[in-house]
């Protein structure tokens, strides 16, 4: 695409909802979400759009996909065993393993060290309202 935004192209060429584009680290390889397949799935193409494979291939939703610094995996986050999970799976969708684990919502993984807490909302007005309640943020140990 040029500065001007002319010249786009294209790449899933699908009338899904495709989203989520995550660039592998070696520019080769692009992961996104789609719904082509009647629910959130993700894919990895080549950056020109060819060999577009389902990772995932599982009834429950999935999405974020994020790519780890050597490309080897790629983390996402799905509700396949209840509330979101955060897990992933090596760069060809092989050995998907949870991360998270736990009764609570986890999402948006992207492979930052994260060494402090953070802040969950309580409700949906917490925004307007400065209801926050204080949670625990933990690492696993990714093999």
């Amino acid at each position: 695409m040029k500065a001007d935004s002319s010249g786009q192209m294209n790449l899933t060429k699908n009338p899904a909802e495709d989203g989520d584009p995550a660039w592998s680290p070696d520019g080769s390889k692009i992961a996104f979400c789609t719904d082509r397949d009647g629910n959130g799935e993700i894919y990895v193409m080549d950056a020109d759009g060819s060999g577009q494979v389902n990772l995932t291939n599982h009834p429950a939703e999935e999405e974020g996909p994020a790519w780890s610094p050597d490309g080897s995996r790629i983390a996402f986050a799905t509700e396949r065993d209840g509330p979101q999970e955060v897990y992933v799976m090596n760069a060809d969708g092989s050995g998907q393993v949870n991360l998270s684990n736990n009764p609570g919502i986890d999402q948006a993984p992207d492979w930052q060290r994260v060494p402090c807490s953070g802040f969950h909302s309580t409700s949906s007005s917490a925004v307007t309202t400065g209801a926050f309640r204080r949670v625990s943020i933990w690492m696993s140990a990714m093999r």
